[in-house]
């Protein structure tokens, strides 16, 4: 018998649907262990959205969650403002930083939300020289 390549042989049916979504968008342990404690409502409306583009999925994830669980449809254009707000009251930004990176592009607004929370003493400083990075078109340090 025919046996199609690695790439497009389906994977087995013994995986459940979470572990399926998990392995399909390379999800690490913490983030399908999130998936998991999910309503099946909030899971469908994941699923729904299809397959979680960006280069942290396990992020792309969460802010996902966190929209579903606020009542937010899929992701669209008009909602980067909401993307930020929540983005600064998780990281605890101050409105100076907030208002600096809402001055800057979409295009950058999203590659700085999208490398996920701001670690450090100084949130603020670290989300500055992380956009400044980005606007300079450096990558992740």
């Amino acid at each position: 018998a025919f046996a199609a390549p690695a790439a497009f042989q389906p994977m087995p049916r013994s995986l459940s649907p979470i572990s399926r979504f998990a392995k399909e968008n390379g999800l690490d342990a913490q983030a399908t262990s999130k998936l998991r404690e999910q309503s099946a409502a909030v899971q469908q409306q994941v699923y729904a959205e299809g397959h979680l583009s960006g280069r942290n999925p396990n992020a792309v994830l969460s802010g996902r969650i966190r929209r579903i669980l606020e009542g937010g449809g899929p992701s669209q254009v008009g909602q980067e403002e909401d993307i930020i707000a929540s983005f600064a009251r998780e990281n605890g930004l101050d409105e100076k930083a907030v208002q600096t990176l809402r001055e800057a592009s979409m295009d950058v607004q999203y590659k700085v939300v999208e490398e996920g929370p701001v670690t450090g003493r100084n949130p603020n400083a670290v989300l500055l020289s992380r956009l400044r990075r980005v606007q300079a078109g450096g990558g992740r340090s």
